[in-house]
């Protein structure tokens, strides 16, 4: 066991003591979220590996905690979660992704545009990584979260992946006859949001096809703003 690691375990077992001993009656110690609240980069390893051993509770905690923590770098987190050494359910993973990054890059009390911006910059690779690969992922909010994101890390792609998600868009509406299950349709309107940023005429002709596709009288509405018709 390097040093490293044998650090991070003794942390590990301090909060989760520290937590035990609250529990009990004891004096007031720091929460998991106050700790990781407080946290920087350095502890990112010891975080993951909280996420990895929580359960949904324990986990959705964590994520919520780092979306308010000042330390803007959470890159390896987010490729730790993504990828096979998160070691947890697909849908734990993707819910998981989906508050940090709302969280995060968009909706902590204290932010606002400068700060969000300054927290994406050290991160948009990862991110961008996380854009790329938006048809890998099932979780509707988490796809809304990433296409919001698209132009901002994947500037050269972000066309690319809107063309996808068209694709995709249309084969659920076909399957629905012409309407979207509840939270798809948040995956829709972010769709929306970026084919508007984009202005590609090649998309612009995709959207119409959704609108001949949909029986939604809210979403025919709303991509009839974006294509201009």
């Amino acid at each position: 066991m390097t040093r490293r690691i044998a650090w991070q375990a003794v942390v590990l077992f301090s909060v989760s003591a520290g937590l035990l001993y609250a529990q009990s009656g004891g004096a007031t110690v720091p929460t998991v979220g106050g700790f990781v609240r407080e946290s920087n980069r350095s502890s990112n390893e010891l975080i993951l590996s909280m996420m990895s051993r929580g359960g949904l509770t324990e986990t959705l905690e964590i994520a919520k905690a780092l979306a308010e923590r000042r330390d803007p770098f959470i890159g390896d987190i987010l490729a730790g979660i993504a990828g096979s050494a998160y070691g947890k359910e697909g849908y734990l993973a993707e819910m998981s992704l989906q508050v940090l990054l709302r969280g995060f890059f968009e909706g902590g009390d204290f932010l606002n545009g400068r700060v969000e911006r300054a927290r994406l910059a050290p991160n948009s690779t990862e991110v961008g990584r996380l854009v790329r690969r938006l048809q890998d992922f099932g979780d509707p909010l988490l796809k809304a979260e990433l296409l919001g994101l698209a132009i901002d890390t994947v500037p050269q792609a972000a066309a690319k992946v809107a063309a996808e998600e068209s694709t995709f868009l249309l084969g659920l509406l076909k399957k629905g006859d012409g309407r979207l299950p509840p939270e798809p349709s948040q995956e829709a309107l972010a769709y929306l949001g970026l084919v508007a940023r984009l202005k590609d005429p090649v998309l612009i002709e995709q959207t119409v096809s959704l609108i001949e596709a949909s029986r939604d009288p809210y979403f025919v509405r709303r991509a009839r703003a974006v294509v201009g018709g």
